[in-house]
């Protein structure tokens, strides 16, 4: 498995301070409402968010279309509906790469340390935000190819 920037959060360990929870949570209601009204007001909506948190790609091509996965977390969380398999166990080789330079991480320093322990795991933290593969890609790709070549 290769795993970008997001490790076991919603996990026990994951713990997050009170600002970073009311940040993530308030961009990522916003993206759950985006992709709920959907249309030229989501895309709209999606497009300001990517913009204020400085996300890379063309501001054309993103959309609504690609907040899904906040409505259907949020909407499960706001409803009790379980999330699925938490936490998740790996059982095969991980090489989980994550940017270190953002309000608040994906995983826990926990589970961080417990996969980098594992024989055949690796843990890379980039001098990065959240989108590792845009903003650092030669080292992105050296190391996923360093790690897929063992």
């Amino acid at each position: 498995i290769i795993g970008v920037d997001i490790g076991d959060a919603g996990s026990g360990d994951h713990i997050l301070s009170l600002k970073v929870k009311l940040f993530m949570f308030s961009y990522q209601m916003w993206l759950a409402l985006a992709w709920k009204l959907g249309g030229s007001l989501g895309d709209t909506m999606t497009r300001f968010m990517a913009k204020v948190l400085k996300a890379p790609g063309e501001p054309k091509l993103i959309t609504s279309s690609m907040t899904y996965s906040y409505y259907w977390k949020w909407s499960h969380t706001l409803t009790g509906k379980p999330l699925g398999n938490l936490p998740l166990v790996v059982s095969c080789p991980l090489l989980f790469m994550y940017g270190k330079n953002k309000p608040g991480m994906f995983h826990s320093k926990e589970w961080e340390h417990k996969m980098a322990s594992i024989p055949g795991n690796e843990v890379v933290a980039f001098d990065t935000r959240h989108w590792i593969m845009a903003e650092a890609p030669e080292k992105f790709n050296q190391v996923m190819l360093q790690w897929l070549g063992h």
